[in-house]
């Protein structure tokens, strides 16, 4: 699989949910599924990028800091998903919490 081939299959998933003929049920329990992913993988893209921009990387000799990469800006064409994916998360809980109240349930 090519990089960033995860998350293209993730972006077709998301844009399934919302176009799909899917019941709420299943539409939940797809999202279930998804966000802890999507909440993980965005985790370690704000670790990743601290450690990167830290002090302790800036005194390093420039030729031995780390590249701060993967990263790319939102709206890049080349990519499937916003490099933050706050807001997809955000609006994905915001789905389960207006049909039943819980986030995890």
């Amino acid at each position: 699989m090519k990089p960033g081939g995860t998350l293209h299959h993730t972006k077709l998933l998301l844009c399934e949910i919302n176009e799909a003929e899917w019941s709420s049920e299943r539409k939940h329990q797809v999202i279930r599924c998804l966000l802890p992913y999507l909440e993980e993988r965005q985790e370690l893209r704000k670790s990743w990028m601290a450690r990167c921009q830290s002090r302790l990387a800036n005194s390093l000799p420039v030729d031995e800091q780390p590249e701060c990469r993967p990263h790319w800006y939102n709206g890049d064409s080349d990519m499937p998903l916003p490099f933050d994916m706050e807001e997809i998360i955000s609006l994905l809980s915001n789905q389960l919490l207006s049909e039943d109240g819980d986030v995890r349930s």
